[in-house]
């Protein structure tokens, strides 16, 4: 079993039926009062990771690179959403896409080196996150 504990800084559907509301209405204005309302990802993170044991703990919500997915892998999560920056490329097209993959994927593979983690299971492993909080 899994879940993914998004967090504060993706798809924030307050926002999205906020902004659907005829201006002016009830629900628009609650749904300013909402704007910022949420968790962050790494707090949502936490949480999940000390609430479902046995679970494995997903992470999506405001992530833009590979050193933000290394981040969250550090900490536990078992895999890695990120949605704002793929479709923004898919939308340019494939080049751009393949770009920004390879951009990711170079980002995450340069927080391996300077954590000095062969892999993503070291990385998890090696208790890397304590020393990313300081």
């Amino acid at each position: 079993a899994a879940v993914d504990v998004s967090g504060f800084g993706g798809t924030h559907w307050g926002r999205i039926e906020g902004g659907r509301s005829q201006s002016g209405s009830v629900k628009s204005q609650a749904a300013r009062s909402f704007w910022n309302w949420g968790v962050s990802t790494v707090e949502s993170l936490e949480l999940g990771l000390s609430m479902a044991p046995g679970y494995e703990v997903w992470a999506s919500g405001g992530l833009r690179s590979g050193l933000d997915g290394a981040k969250v892998l550090a900490m536990g999560a078992r895999i890695v959403g990120f949605a704002k920056p793929i479709l923004k490329a898919a939308l340019k097209g494939e080049v751009q896409l393949h770009q920004e993959m390879e951009r990711m994927e170079f980002e995450l593979k340069t927080a391996l080196f300077c954590t000095g983690c062969g892999n993503i299971s070291e990385l998890q492993s090696k208790g890397i996150w304590s020393w990313v909080q300081r």
